[in-house]
């Protein structure tokens, strides 16, 4: 059988793979004013000095049963599911031992899950039915932690029971099993604290801490608003401070946390120190060194370069917690393992992967290889009573959700994982720090034996002391124009400079630095500005996250194109001189045309005189058409009137016959008499070209009866008699 709880939520896995390191790694937030810190390579929230906000993100994750006088129901939504993992620390020091601890779900939506203490040992009940585990008794004034694993079996429900590790193998672990149960694999409903027991009774001097439901660390925060009694743990602090005042010196210093027993002696306190911190270690004549628990956590741990294997003793080969610092750049290496190689902890593309007993428990959720300090806690327990099973958690940076897995694997070898009790540390090229043993003392409090430290002599051979590497920035600048480098171990990063920020653009892989604030003001010539959230605007080659409003025409990204009508207005004397210029061109046509059609009419006129005798045949043959035809263009100048004679032939009075046609003949007008001639008169042919018809005039022509001429020039000057 084989129980496995796996935390990697469906946010981890969406992210881009050119964005996967930085995706893994993106710690989440700090709350109720902490604020996230970046130290010698390690990061952490930094939390008000209050004693409530104790979790690793702040949280308020303490409460106490002391002034606890009806059940608290904490405000978070928990809509679960089995398989089911359940983890809590507490200290009770009840007379009695008896009542309720807790009750997740309901049993209208499904399943309802409590726990509690009957005369101190565990009752873990599962739809009104109560069962007792079978271990030592918890109401002894000791912190304990305790383990629930919760599955459905195909008849009915097993809920495996694990009290402080089994660090001690009596009584320590134990299979409860809820046969014939028509069980809902749903959870759902309310975690409610404090709950009376079956029989009414209630746990008064009892605290708790760290409630895990899932790999989720339970924030207390919003349920005890109005309860702030309830708040921590006050008399499980009484020895850890000099002063009552909440942010008084701790005993601990800056970096422990401080526990004692409920209403403890002033000397009975335990100090636990955080990632990169270790207390002030004494070597003593007999031994190599010796641990006191109570010292405060005051020095940095030292930095030691890998070179090669380095060998550890962990004294307990059935079970143990070791916790260590590492820091690398290596994707794909081994961290630990033993000498038979049944237990291994790798590197696997930067991401963790323990494997105990050729049973594996990987922890997907935080890349390790990116050059920061990463404190790794894992725990192997002893095989639990009735099964085959051993607990295997695997912690980084004191960190739940993505950062943390737990399960209970199958084993088929030895009850002893490590049999030589002798791990060894292979992070060649990689940097350790804080290598520790968890240990307990006689009242159970843990404390650490830090097993690399100034008295080791195992360091000499392969371990270099410091951790040191180039500043690549200074080096070379390998960030872009809108970016700043930042140096870090065996590596850099480059960070948008302030006012920018990364966006994925269409022209590029990955994302770039783009403009994103509006302080200071990018818009010119009065300009409103607004931020983009998700989009981005491109302009020739500039990408930008803003967004200017320009006025008054003024266009381009930024505001700084001038308004095309202005642009225009500035060659507005040109409007005049192309007026001008055309003018011009259409007077000196004018002219040139007007000139030489002039000097054509006067060429003909010329031309008409010189030549007059020469056409005397052509004009003979002139027919009277023509002639209408030269009244309808209006034509001015001489006409040769022998052009006009009508041949000496006998004519009858009032006709003439022109041309095999009689015409009734009449006396001439004053204005054509010409002497000794007979001429056809052309008033009525020339009134009839002026009046605009198209068509040649009839032919009714008339006579004069005057005496004709003998030479054949005369001529008849039609300018000089026109009226």
């Amino acid at each position: 059988m084989r129980i496995m709880i796996r935390n990697i939520p469906l946010y981890s896995m969406i992210c881009l793979a050119p964005l996967l390191v930085e995706c893994l790694n993106e710690y989440p937030k700090c709350k109720h004013g902490g604020i996230r810190q970046t130290l010698n390579g390690r990061t952490f929230c930094e939390c008000p000095r209050n004693r409530v906000n104790t979790g690793p993100l702040c949280e308020a994750v303490r409460v106490n049963f002391e002034n606890l006088q009806k059940p608290l129901t904490v405000s978070q939504s928990l809509a679960l599911s089995l398989p089911l993992h359940i983890s809590l620390e507490f200290i009770s020091k009840d007379y009695r031992g008896t009542g309720g601890i807790f009750s997740l779900g309901d049993e209208k939506n499904g399943s309802k899950i409590t726990l509690g203490q009957d005369l101190g040992k565990p009752v873990v009940g599962l739809n009104e039915n109560y069962q007792i585990a079978n271990v030592a008794s918890l109401h002894d004034n000791q912190w304990h932690r305790l383990d629930l694993f919760i599955s459905k079996t195909p008849i009915g429900v097993e809920i495996v029971l694990v009290v402080d590790h089994c660090v001690k193998n009596w009584s320590c672990s134990q299979r409860l099993t809820f046969d014939g149960l028509s069980t809902s694999v749903l959870v759902d409903g309310p975690l409610i604290l404090g709950i009376p027991s079956s029989n009414g009774n209630r746990l008064q001097e009892l605290c708790l801490e760290n409630i895990v439901i899932n790999s989720q660390l339970i924030d207390l925060w919003e349920s005890t608003q109005n309860r702030p009694l309830n708040r921590g743990c006050p008399k499980c602090e009484e020895a850890c401070y000099f002063t009552d005042a909440i942010n008084g010196t701790n005993k601990c210093g800056d970096e422990g946390v401080c526990r004692n027993p409920i209403v403890a002696a002033t000397d009975q306190y335990v100090c636990t120190c955080q990632a990169g911190y270790q207390p002030i270690i004494q070597k003593d004549q007999y031994t190599w060194y010796k641990l006191n628990a109570s010292a405060p956590c005051i020095q940095p741990t030292s930095e030691w370069l890998v070179t090669g294997p380095v060998s550890i003793n962990i004294q307990n080969g059935h079970g143990f917690t070791l916790i260590l610092s590492l820091r690398t750049r290596q994707r794909n290496t081994a961290v630990i393992r033993s000498r038979d190689g049944l237990f291994r902890l790798d590197l696997e593309n930067g991401t963790l992967e323990l494997l105990v007993d050729a049973s594996d428990l990987p922890l997907l959720g935080i890349d390790i290889a990116d050059g920061m300090w990463h404190m790794i806690q894992l725990t192997v327990t002893p095989i639990i009573a009735d099964t085959r099973l051993r607990m295997v958690e695997l912690m980084v940076d004191g960190l739940w959700n993505t950062f943390y897995n737990v399960s209970l694997l199958p084993t088929d070898f030895s009850s002893s994982v490590i049999p030589d009790r002798v791990l060894i540390l292979e992070a060649v090229s990689s940097c350790l720090s804080d290598v520790r043993l968890e240990l307990r003392d006689s009242r159970n409090n843990i404390y650490h034996d830090y097993l690399i430290n100034e008295h080791t002599e195992t360091r000499q051979a392969f371990l270099q002391k410091s951790c040191k590497s180039e500043d690549l920035c200074a080096l070379s600048n390998p960030c872009g124009p809108k970016e700043d480098c930042i140096s870090e171990w065996r590596g850099f990063r480059c960070e948008c400079k302030p006012g920018y920020a990364r966006r994925l653009t269409s022209s590029a892989l990955a994302p770039i630095c783009v403009l994103n604030s509006c302080t200071p003001n990018p818009c010119l010539n009065g300009g409103e500005c607004f931020v983009l959230e998700n989009e981005t605007l491109s302009w020739e080659n500039e990408t930008v996250a803003v967004l200017c409003g320009c006025s008054d025409g003024w266009t381009g990204l930024f505001c700084e194109l001038p308004p095309p009508a202005k642009s225009s207005l500035r060659n507005w004397w040109l409007i005049p001189v192309f007026f001008v210029l055309i003018l011009i061109v259409f007077w000196v046509v004018f002219c040139v045309c007007w000139f030489k059609r002039k000097r054509l009419k006067k060429k003909n006129v010329a031309s008409s005189t010189l030549n007059g005798p020469c056409l005397v045949e052509q004009q003979e043959r002139m027919m009277p058409n023509g002639i209408a035809k030269a009244g309808e263009e209006d034509y001015r100048g001489y006409l040769n009137l022998n052009t006009l004679k009508v041949p000496e032939i006998a004519m009858r009075p009032g006709h003439l016959t022109v041309r095999g046609t009689s015409l009734e003949t009449r006396n001439a007008d004053s204005m054509l008499l010409a002497e000794g001639e007979r001429l056809l008169a052309m008033d009525q042919p020339l009134q009839y070209a002026f009046e605009g018809y198209d068509s040649s005039p009839p032919p009714t022509y008339f006579f004069n009866n005057g005496s004709s001429r003998t030479n054949g020039d005369s001529q008849y000057e039609f300018s000089k008699n026109t009226p």
